[in-house]
Parts: C-alpha cells; sequence; structure tokens
C-alpha cells in the first residue's frame, strides 16, 4: 500500500521516503563533486604558482649569471690595463737609463776631448820653450 509515490528518472514508483533518501543522497554526491572540483581548482592554482616561481627563480639565476660574466669580463680587463701600464713603466725606466747613458758618454767624450786639448797645449807650450834656445826637460 504506496500512499505517496515519486516517479525517479525511469518511471518506477518509489515510496515517498524512498525518493528523499535518493535525494539525499544525490544531493550528497553534488556536495562531493563540488568539493573535488574545488580541490582540484586549488591543486591547479597552487601547481601554476610554483611554475611561476620556478620561472621567476630561473630568470634570477640567468641575472646572476650574466653578472658574474660581467664581472669576469671587467677584471680581465683590470688586468690587461695593469699589465699595459706595467710595460709603460719598464719602458720609461729604459728609455731613462738609455737617456742617462747617453749623456754619461757624452760627457766621458767632452771630458776626454778638454783633457786632449789641455795637453796638446801642454805640450805645444813646452816645445816652444825648446825652440827658444832654452832647454827644457821634459
Amino acid at each position: 500500500m504506496v500512499t505517496s509515490c515519486v516517479q525517479n528518472v525511469h518511471s518506477v514508483c518509489l515510496p515517498a521516503s524512498a525518493a528523499a533518501a535518493t535525494v539525499a543522497a544525490t544531493a550528497a554526491t553534488v556536495a562531493t563533486t563540488i568539493a573535488a572540483t574545488a580541490t582540484a581548482t586549488t591543486i591547479a592554482a597552487t601547481v601554476a604558482a610554483t611554475a611561476a616561481v620556478a620561472a621567476t627563480s630561473a630568470a634570477a639565476a640567468t641575472t646572476a649569471a650574466a653578472a658574474t660574466a660581467a664581472a669576469a669580463a671587467a677584471a680581465a680587463t683590470a688586468a690587461a690595463i695593469a699589465i699595459t701600464a706595467t710595460t709603460v713603466a719598464a719602458t720609461a725606466a729604459t728609455v731613462a737609463a738609455t737617456i742617462a747613458a747617453t749623456t754619461t758618454a757624452a760627457t766621458v767624450a767632452a771630458t776626454t776631448a778638454a783633457t786632449a786639448a789641455t795637453t796638446a797645449a801642454a805640450a805645444t807650450a813646452a816645445l816652444s820653450l825648446c825652440s827658444g834656445g832654452q832647454k827644457s826637460y821634459l
């Protein structure tokens, strides 16, 4: 004896209490599905955020590598400049030594010439004394 009858999608007549239980079960399934969908959405958003953080980290690593390469290039340039400065200083020292040696040689030559001139003058004076009838012992 059915006092209340509700037909389901298959046109089966169910007692009202069974229909209510079916509706409640369906509602629970729908709620579970909604909760699972929300969880999946949250997981997808977390994965996307993690991927964004990874991409940012990779970009930062690339920037750091570029900065390191630039610093190495600057250090190499500074070393080359230091080598060039050392070479210039050594060349300047060589030029100064050459100038000093040339000056010394010129001084020696001038001194030798002056000594030779003095000696020649003394010899000429001595000979002139001898030619005038005076005797000189050299």
